[in-house]
């Protein structure tokens, strides 16, 4: 199957499946200053949360997008679905790349929270999803 995937469809496909993972890894930690504070509550887990404790529906959305693009690509690549319906995965990877940011650096005003890898690798995740599309529609592929 991945063999039948274009260049674009692959990037997009790995952004997808980074973008899901990183929900569950941590986007948001607090600095209380002290190194000793830091990892007693590292210890018991409570230094960060992810993208499932931080938001409300963020997380439902970006975890509908992520679903939506692996599936759609993997119907397209097995021949169930028509190669048109890749057109909108430049555009849904801009949203969910803006969608990513906001939230990160909306979040980010108070100096005691810091941003996690996990929301770092959302962003790249998402990022790459557009970026699939871009190279599907430069290589002529949609």
């Amino acid at each position: 199957m991945l063999d039948q995937m274009s260049k674009g469809d692959k990037a997009a496909s790995a952004g997808a499946l980074a973008l899901l993972i990183s929900l569950f890894l941590p986007w948001f930690g607090i600095n209380t200053g002290s190194a000793v504070v830091d990892n007693m509550l590292e210890a018991y887990g409570a230094l960060s949360v992810n993208a499932f404790k931080a938001f409300g529906i963020v997380d439902i959305a970006l975890v509908l997008i992520a679903v939506a693009v692996v599936a759609v690509l993997v119907l397209i690549a097995t021949g169930k679905l028509d190669d048109s319906l890749r057109q909108p995965l430049e555009s849904v990877g801009g949203v969910a790349t803006v969608i990513v940011a906001w939230n990160l650096f909306d979040s980010g005003k108070l100096d005691a929270v810091s941003i996690k890898y996990g929301g770092y690798l959302a962003f790249l995740g998402a990022l790459a999803i557009s970026v699939g599309g871009f190279l599907n529609r430069k290589d002529g592929v949609v």
